[in-house]
């Protein structure tokens, strides 16, 4: 006796205790009934007269989505024939298999021909009917498959997207009726094994169905359940930095560790959107042998030539790779698809084994009947690979030590399509890229706070904090795929942590000064900090009120820092160390002593003593004059910081892509309304440009500041469009073949041509913080703080600035934006011209604390005789980390190599180390450092190869020969 339930949409099966069992499904849109979620068994035999309680969660959604109407499908008690469900499947099996046979295949034409003899049988009613049926079905059943046969290992699995086509609340109900359907489906099957990834959805099965997940603890020990991969959730790893993603690894690997005491060693992500070339290495610096996709099968131009290969990343790291060749993670594990992975396996010549992954997947779900009961029947078959159901981690190592002399792929995994991701939903990127701002500056104030004072380092609160920050770099939250609920509630949760990360910010400034008493007198101190790994000397806007016009800074020594009173707070001169505090002070000083002249500006030009600007009529960069190298800068005949909008209706997934003839239809270009000066002095000269494009204004702000190249333009756009994409275009007096990119731990080189059909899908690429296209001797370099989508042609370099796609949200990116990008002329590559300061000086702003009382402060927060608190003695060596350890009482310094250039570094610190490890990324130790300690400073000696990440624990007591030393932080 069995329970037939469709509500019509998805559904869960309770206990009368409030457990769950098992997830049901409707499946409406297949005519074949075996493939839902219908079906419960209650008893082998019923007697009549017994009483039925069941408890059923329905939501008003299916699998993929919401949908307009929900309606009760069934719900009924019937007779199960368990001959007639083994006699449906045998047949179904069958044909589908002769049919996808060779045309001149005997066995094709011997299944066909039994196939209709069994129908035939079938014809005569009754029970005896069903067993000759079955009967005459199984020789064909029973031909098992050829010794050259290649192997399958079948893992069950079920893709959950976190947020997509539903909010994060369903994603919680369907992760409960994944897991619960694993569970029920392994009472039915024994040899059924599954496997599932994000352990951000584990944690969500953890916290609200506690039950269900001691169950999946119970599945993993008996070894019918697998944890897979390593990261938190699987993100876009185009769009998150550098440091996310060793975070993802580190939270999602220790929580399987601890969890399941399980040490995962594959990286799973079937469904990202392409794969920076930084990956390989945070996989080896974290355990990782192995890394499963299939999604560059979607590419749309060239296919991709390898299915198991040896992947080596921008350093030189190489790692196992297997793309599923059945171009699914999704499969029926119907002859068709195995027929179709077998033909269409790449490496066949040197491998005879490949992974399948089986069950319904996007909105999880997993196996059902339908898919173990194939299973069986595939196990040993002849004209199909033997099917062996087992683990990932089975399929790798035996996948690793069957094959030999692999093809090799170098570099990054871009996928030709879905690049309109790379600016999708502009607001979100936003919030990413402050977060990931924020929290860098934060975990370095709170480890000085920490190392001076002894005082608590919140690692608990700060471990929340980047896993809500992990789970908004989903796949589809951080590249802007979701519906408008599940935006809205990301958008809550980004400004949630914004604002907690900002107070903790100040808070952790505050905690570095004490304040005395209050003070009748009326000076005020700031204290100003530089959370970069470079010496920074630039001019910068702090956001301070009620400056007077004869008010400027003074540092401890008396030296007199130029400042500007400008319209939204004060420019300031101010050189800052790597990693340090300048400590100064606001007074009131004759002009005579810090007005340096001012830089010169009207409507049509902004000069300082190294740049000339001049502007068209209609507010173009006709001319940049380099005046220290003589060198124009804009292209013959041509204007920069063209401000474009070209149509943008791809043929489908309208938030994912971008047409590739999109510039087949001549795009429209901003039209300028009005401009005027808006800042003049001293340290900064800027006008205020506001232009009109199609339905959409914006506001631009073009400011030059004293001694600097950097072309700063403050943008905020009133964004109106429907399907329109927004570029800003800079043809550049530049000749090159290749351009340069930043991305995660370093850079990478595409080509500016189109040559090929592999060079040619590339015309849309992602790049973190700048891009940078130089000849011999010169080049520029064009600069962000929150945009990810490039391209270059030729001497031109486009920065894409925002899309207003309509599905799966029609009212997508509609309102306004704020963003800033820069153009930076510079003598040499990106090497000798500072684009990679230029770059993090852009993104990361300096951080200060005004007071207006009388304070005590520390000697280490003053300059140190100009040094910071940690620094490296190579400008090709970048300081990207400094925090607290995890579990230890330590300090961790995290750097990498950007120049691609072999050195030997030296780390220093004013600090006494009094030990000092390499670790790999999850922060073990590998090998124990020699600490050389000087009388002001410990300088810790390593060699770096080119792009290589390093990770260094140190165990730091205090000042070396201070009589203001430090206490040692608390035990």
């Amino acid at each position: 006796m069995i329970a037939v339930i469709d509500t019509g949409s998805e559904a869960c099966l309770f206990d009368v205790h409030g457990n769950p069992v098992c997830g049901l499904t409707s499946k409406t849109e297949v005519t074949d009934p075996f493939y839902r979620k219908a079906l419960v068994p209650l008893c082998t035999r019923a007697e009549g007269g017994e009483e039925i309680e069941l408890l059923v969660e329905a939501a008003a959604n299916s699998t993929m989505g919401a949908q307009s109407e929900v309606r009760l499908k069934e719900c009924s008690l019937t007779l199960f024939r368990r001959d007639l469900w083994h006699l449906y499947h045998d047949i179904f099996f069958l044909f589908d298999l002769a049919t996808h046979l060779p045309q001149a295949d005997q066995r094709r034409v011997q299944i066909l021909s039994t196939l209709h003899e069994a129908l035939g049988l079938l014809r005569q009613r009754g029970q005896k009917s069903t067993e000759l049926s079955r009967k005459a079905l199984q020789a064909p059943l029973a031909n098992r498959a050829t010794t050259y046969s290649q192997e399958v290992s079948a893992l069950g699995h079920a893709h959950l997207d976190v947020v997509w086509l539903w909010p994060l609340g369903e994603t919680v109900r369907k992760a409960c009726r994944t897991f619960a359907s694993a569970l029920y489906y392994m009472g039915e099957y024994p040899d059924y094994k599954f496997g599932a990834s994000q352990p951000q959805l584990y944690q969500f099965v953890k916290e609200q169905y506690p039950r269900l997940f001691n169950r999946v603890k119970e599945a993993v020990k008996k070894g019918q359940w697998e944890p897979l991969g390593a990261m938190w959730v699987e993100p876009d790893c185009n769009l998150c930095g550098g440091e996310s993603l060793v975070r993802q690894i580190l939270y999602g690997k220790r929580f399987f560790s601890e969890e399941f005491g399980v040490e995962v060693d594959n990286l799973w992500l079937p469904d990202t959107f392409g794969f920076t070339p930084a990956l390989p290495q945070l996989m080896r610096k974290s355990g990782l042998k192995y890394f499963m996709s299939q999604k560059l099968s979607w590419n749309e131009s060239n296919r991709f030539p390898h299915h198991t290969f040896i992947w080596e990343g921008l350093d030189g790291s190489r790692v196992f790779t297997h793309f599923l060749p059945m171009d699914t993670m999704n499969s029926t594990l119907h002859p068709k698809e195995l027929i179709y992975g077998t033909n269409n396996f790449r490496q066949k010549d040197r491998c005879r084994r490949w992974l399948c992954l089986y069950g319904e997947g996007n909105g999880g779900g997993g196996p059902g009947r339908h898919h173990l009961e194939f299973a069986r029947r595939a196990k040993n078959c002849e004209g199909l690979p033997r099917i062996f159901q087992e683990f990932a981690r089975e399929f790798f190592s035996k996948a690793e030590e069957e094959t030999q002399e692999l093809p090799e792929w170098c570099g990054e995994l871009y996928l030709e399509t879905h690049r309109g991701t790379l600016t999708t939903c502009g607001k979100t990127k936003w919030y990413n890229r402050k977060a990931e701002v924020l929290f860098h500056t934060l975990e370095f104030l709170l480890l000085v706070n920490w190392i001076l004072y002894g005082r608590e380092y919140p690692t608990e609160r700060l471990e929340a904090l980047w896993k809500k920050l992990l789970l908004n770099q989903f796949h589809d939250i951080l590249p802007g795929t979701t519906i408008p609920l599940a935006f809205q509630e990301s958008s809550r949760q980004f400004e949630d942590l914004l604002e907690e990360a900002q107070t903790a910010t100040q808070n952790a400034l505050k905690g570095l000064v004490q304040i005395c008493h209050a003070s009748q007198d009326k000076s005020r101190i700031l204290l100003l900090c530089n959370p970069t790994g470079f010496v920074r000397e630039q001019v910068c806007l702090l956001p301070l009120r009620g400056w007077k016009d004869n008010e400027t800074l003074v540092s401890k020594s008396g030296q007199v820092l130029p400042v500007q009173k400008a319209k939204e707070g004060v420019f300031v001169s101010c050189k800052l160390p790597a990693y340090g505090f300048s400590v100064v002070s606001r007074t009131e000083t004759p002009k005579a002593a810090f007005d340096t002249g001012t830089i010169q500006v009207s409507e049509e030009t902004i000069e300082n003593a190294k740049l000339r600007i001049e502007f068209s009529g209609d507010g173009l960069l006709r001319r940049i004059l380099d005046k220290e190298e003589g060198r124009e800068v804009v292209a013959e005949a041509s204007e920069a910081n063209r401000i474009l909008l070209f149509r943008d209706i791809p043929k489908e997934y309208d938030a994912w892509n971008i047409d590739p003839a999109y510039r087949a239809f001549p795009p429209e270009e901003s039209r300028l309304l009005s401009v005027q000066v808006q800042e003049q002095g001293c340290l900064c000269a800027s006008i205020i440009q506001k232009r009109t494009i199609s339905h959409s204004e914006i506001s631009q702000e073009i400011r030059l500041y004293k001694d600097s190249k950097l072309i700063e333009f403050k943008t905020r756009v009133d964004w109106r469009e429907r399907q329109k994409m927004l570029k800003v275009a800079f043809p550049l007096n530049i000749h090159n073949e290749c351009a340069v990119y930043d991305i995660q731990f370093g850079n990478i080189q595409r080509p500016v041509h189109r040559n090929t059909s592999w060079d040619a899908a590339q015309f849309e690429v992602f790049a973190h913080k700048w891009v940078d296209l130089s000849e011999y001797g010169y080049g520029v370099a064009l600069l962000n703080d929150c945009k990810y989508g490039h391209s270059a042609y030729k001497n031109t370099l486009e920065l894409t600035l925002l899309r207003s796609p309509i599905d799966p949200d029609p009212h997508r990116d509609r309102g306004i934006h704020w963003f800033t990008y820069a153009l930076l002329p510079h003598y040499g590559d990106f090497r000798e011209g500072q684009v990679v300061p230029a770059g993090y000086f852009l993104n990361i702003p300096v951080v200060y604390l005004e007071l207006t009382k009388t304070v005590e402060i520390h000697d280490a927060l003053r300059t140190l005789k100009g040094e910071g608190f940690f620094s490296v003695d190579r400008s090709n060596v970048v300081l990207e980390t400094i925090k607290r350890a995890e579990k230890e009482k330590a300090t961790i310094v995290r750097l990498y190599e950007t120049f691609g250039m072999r050195t030997s570094v030296c780390l220093r610190t004013p600090f006494e180390i009094q030990s000092a490890t390499e670790t790999d990324l999850l922060e073990n130790n590998i090998r124990k450092l020699s600490v050389r300690k000087g009388r002001r400073e410990s300088c810790l000696k390593f060699y770096i190869r080119p792009y290589e990440i390093k990770t260094f624990k140190l165990w730091i007591a205090g000042f070396l020969n201070s009589e203001t030393s430090p206490p040692s932080p608390k035990s």
